[in-house]
This record gives structure tokens, C-alpha cells and sequence, in this order.
């Protein structure tokens, strides 16, 4: 899944959270309660509701996937990293029109977190507008990262993602032309100190989420790939079944008589025997039965006598 700040698309998250006091996971009712307030007064919240393609207020999965598009594989994902519900903030500053976005993604177990930031990093570096990351050391987890975006309007976001717990939070400024990475950077540092270390509690959490599907649910197959695929696949396969069948048609060969140099006597395991009084055993015959071959020439049967 992709995080919507600001217009653009965060994509999806990465790593470890730091390890934080076993305290007693309490469950907010409401995750509005986890995001923290601006740094100063002329901040001016929006209400919730839509603005533009992006919800603010509280997130279950169904808003997060419409504003991905309907994506399958965003919906996917969430369900296998166990995402359980969200909620977003926006304030627009006073005189600056610097904008001030607040996200919370809450998760059934803290890997579920983790991993959906691991994803969120490579996604974000393959964006459009995206111009690079930036430090973000002064936020005390290794498990976050910065990211500047520049949209074709010169618009520019600053993008702080980090995870706690089980929750993972974006906190996201922009302004038009100019760099508000100070800003991101002071209010993420506030924001994963203010954040609950866990609002679920781990008893019982797995070791890993588990591997994604091969097809995102709700996606047909298609075919075409599947043709290429299924094409690649026979070639890899042909030479293989070459080697079988040749190894199955030799193996159901009859053994060929060993003869002697001049083809007079046959080896019947244990003695030579002539062939003029005994047709050699396994020695291929002509459909009436009247000569057999002798790997040269075609000679008749002679008529059985004992020896």
C-alpha cells in the first residue's frame, strides 16, 4: 500500500522496530488520540472528510484501498501485514501556507508494521516526483526514513515514516518551492516520543507475516504473461524431455546379439554358437519371420537343428 500525503503517494514501508519497555498494550478507541498537535497555534486544522482523492479523519481498509485506486494489491498487502485501521490529520499554516500532515497505521502485530515500511522505502524511491531521502537521525529509532518529493507544479512534500510498535506514522510538510524538512524532522522526533509504544498486545505473535500471493486477491491472471511464461517454461523444458524419451526408447530396446568378427558365431552368455544353425537370441526378424539381421546384411533362418 501507498500512504496519500499531500497529494503524493508515500508507497510502502521497511525494517525493525526499537525495542521499547513491555508495557500493557492499551487500545485506544479512537487513533486520533496517537497523532500529536502542530508546534505552534496558527496551524488551522481541516475538518474531516475528503479533500481531494485523500480522507481525513479516521481510515478502516476500504478508504485506504479507494484512495490507492481500488488497488488489489494494496488491499492484498494490508491483509497479509494484518493492517486493522488508520487515521489522518491535516493543518494549513497561517500566513505560510505550509500544510502539515499527520498519518497513523495501526497493525495486529509489530511485524506487520515492519514490514509494511520496508516496502514503503522501495516504493517511494521508484515514485515520479521523488528527489532523494534525508537524515532523519535525530528521531531516536533506526527504523524510519526521509523522503523529498517534488511535484510537476513545484510543490515539495518532506516525508518522515517511522515505525513504534505496532504502529507505523507518517508525518509529512510541504510547501510550494521551498524545503520544510526542519519542520518534518522536529515534528516526527515529537511525534514518536508522544506515540504509544503498542496498542495491541504481541502474546502470540508469529515470527514472520506471511509470504505474499502470487496473485493479489481480487486480480485475474493475465493471459498473455501467462502464454510468455507458460512459452519460456517448455524451452527450458524441451531439452529435458529430449534426454527422457531418448533414455526410454534405448532402455526399451532389446539388447543386440554380440557377434563375432566375421559375424559367424553368436555369444549366447556363456558359449559361442553358430549362426548358421541358430538365429542369435534378440536379433531383429522381417515381418514374415523368414530372415533375421545381423547388423549388415539380412540372412535367412536357418531351420532349427540342435547342436
Amino acid at each position: 500500500m501507498a500512504a496519500v500525503v499531500l497529494g503524493v503517494c508515500l508507497g510502502w514501508p521497511q525494517v525493525a522496530a526499537a525495542a521499547g519497555p513491555a508495557l500493557d498494550a492499551t487500545a485506544p478507541d479512537d487513533l486520533s488520540s496517537v497523532l500529536i498537535d502542530p508546534p505552534s497555534l496558527d496551524f488551522v486544522a481541516k475538518p474531516n472528510g475528503m479533500s481531494g482523492t485523500s480522507h481525513i479523519g479516521p481510515l478502516d481498509l476500504e478508504a485506504v484501498v479507494a484512495e490507492q485506486n481500488g488497488s488489489p494489491t494494496v488491499r492484498s498487502e494490508l491483509m497479509r501485514q494484518g493492517f486493522t485501521r488508520g487515521y489522518r490529520k491535516a493543518w494549513v499554516q497561517q500566513g505560510t501556507s505550509v500544510v502539515l500532515i499527520e498519518r497513523v497505521e495501526e497493525f495486529r502485530y509489530n511485524i506487520g508494521a515492519q514490514d509494511h515500511l520496508i516496502l514503503a522505502r522501495d516504493a517511494d524511491a521508484r515514485s515520479r516526483d521523488f528527489r532523494g531521502f534525508f537524515d532523519v537521525s535525530a528521531i531516536p529509532t533506526p527504523d524510519a526514513y526521509g523522503e523529498r518529493d517534488v511535484s510537476p507544479s513545484n510543490f515539495e512534500t518532506d516525508n518522515v515514516i517511522f515505525v513504534k510498535g505496532n504502529l507505523l506514522l507518517v508525518v509529512a510538510t510541504g510547501r510550494s518551492g521551498q524545503s520544510t524538512a526542519d519542520l518534518a524532522r522536529s515534528q516526527a522526533r515529537a511525534q514518536f516520543i508522544a506515540a504509544p509504544w503498542e496498542t495491541r498486545d504481541q502474546v502470540g505473535a508469529p515470527d514472520r507475516v506471511p509470504r505474499p500471493p502470487i496473485l493479489p486477491a481480487g486480480t485475474r491472471p493475465n493471459l498473455v504473461a501467462l502464454t510468455i511464461v507458460g512459452g519460456v517454461l517448455l524451452l527450458a523444458a524441451i531439452p529435458v524431455l529430449l534426454v527422457v524419451l531418448i533414455a526410454v526408447r534405448q532402455g526399451s530396446r532389446r539388447p543386440y546379439p554380440l557377434l563375432s568378427a566375421d559375424r559367424r558365431y553368436w555369444w549366447d552368455g556363456s558359449t559361442w554358437r553358430d549362426t548358421t544353425a541358430s538365429v542369435p537370441a534378440g536379433a531383429h526378424r522381417s515381418p514374415d519371420g523368414a530372415y533375421w539381421f545381423d547388423g549388415v546384411a539380412w540372412r535367412p533362418v536357418a531351420p532349427y537343428r540342435s547342436e
